[in-house]
């Protein structure tokens, strides 16, 4: 059984984002054509159909196909999508695969509030 997937909040996304701590990785999960409406800044994209296939790639092929270098295991990865829920199931996945896995809940429709380079977009 998965524990509970840690959620973190905008605030400490921004902090973590400030502070210029290489202890994390933001990974943001929405597909390609999503990434149009801009991306937080430091994030790094695996589409969510990707995600189970990504982390079981060796160091050789992970780079190449997502333009950096494969997460490490004593760094915590913070997943993201539009509205939440992809975000806390690739949590759950790479907590599976043995990494420090929490979800930004707020996504993008929170972080859109907060930077004028990101949009919302799929609103009702």
């Amino acid at each position: 059984m998965v524990e509970k997937i840690k959620a973190i909040s905008t605030e400490e996304v921004k902090n973590l984002i400030d502070s210029d701590s290489d202890n994390y990785i933001l990974i943001d999960v929405r597909e390609n054509e999503e990434l149009e409406n801009g991306m937080i800044p430091t994030a790094k994209n695996i589409p969510m159909g990707e995600i189970a296939k990504a982390f079981k790639k060796d160091e050789e092929d992970f780079e190449p196909e997502y333009g950096f270098i494969t997460p490490s295991k004593d760094k915590t990865i913070i997943f993201y999508c539009r509205t939440g829920p992809r975000g806390e199931y690739a949590a759950k996945i790479a907590l599976n695969a043995g990494f420090d896995a929490q979800v930004y809940e707020g996504s993008i429709l929170e972080w859109s509030k907060i930077d004028s380079n990101v949009k919302m977009y799929g609103e009702s």
